[in-house]
């Protein structure tokens, strides 16, 4: 299914879109998605998920606002235990990835004891970006039949943001920063 959302993904044209996976992890970007919220994909196993990081590294956290991270939080927890249901309880990534939050975070305890569930579709969001300033979308999701994987992408209503993240460098945008996720930025050195 991957190669449907990838084509889907390619007609977006200068629309920031990319593929993930249903624990959060990101399979493909396009660029105006890694300039938006920084080069995400290419990284395998329990690290490759945003979730994770989200938990465990709190410069993630620089990617929204700070007043907009317990609604993130709670989202976050709500549809991995979603993707959790849908794996069954002897799915080992799932399993490994929920009992490392467990043992790493104690809000992600927390958020998973309240045994709330949620598949998102749309929703507004605030993104943090290190040149373009705090940017308002609303990001979309199609979702495959069976869940395990989505594209999304995000819309602004600002007509000046698309002519701007075609013209920027990811690589030049988030050098020098925490970085939004996984710190790829590291690698370019």
């Amino acid at each position: 299914m991957l190669s449907a959302l990838r084509g889907l993904m390619e007609r977006l044209g200068d629309t920031p879109a990319m593929v993930i996976t249903d624990m959060h992890e990101v399979v493909v970007q396009n660029h105006a998605a890694q300039v938006l919220v920084g080069p995400q994909a290419g990284l395998s196993g329990i690290r490759a998920s945003f979730l994770f990081h989200w938990f465990t590294a709190p410069a993630t956290r620089d990617l929204y606002p700070a007043e907009d991270h317990d609604r993130h939080s709670r989202l976050l927890v709500s549809d991995l235990r979603a993707a959790v249901a849908r794996r069954g309880p002897r799915d080992r990534a799932a399993a490994d990835l929920v009992g490392h939050l467990l043992a790493s975070s104690g809000e992600f305890a927390r958020l998973w004891r309240a045994h709330e569930v949620t598949v998102r579709h749309e929703e507004d969001k605030r993104v943090v970006n290190p040149v373009l300033g705090t940017l308002k979308v609303t990001c979309n999701s199609i979702v495959t039949a069976d869940a395990a994987q989505r594209l999304l992408w995000f819309a602004s209503d600002d007509p000046g943001v698309v002519p701007a993240l075609r013209a920027l460098d990811p690589a030049e945008v988030w050098r020098g920063t925490p970085g939004p996720a996984f710190g790829l930025h590291a690698a370019w050195g």
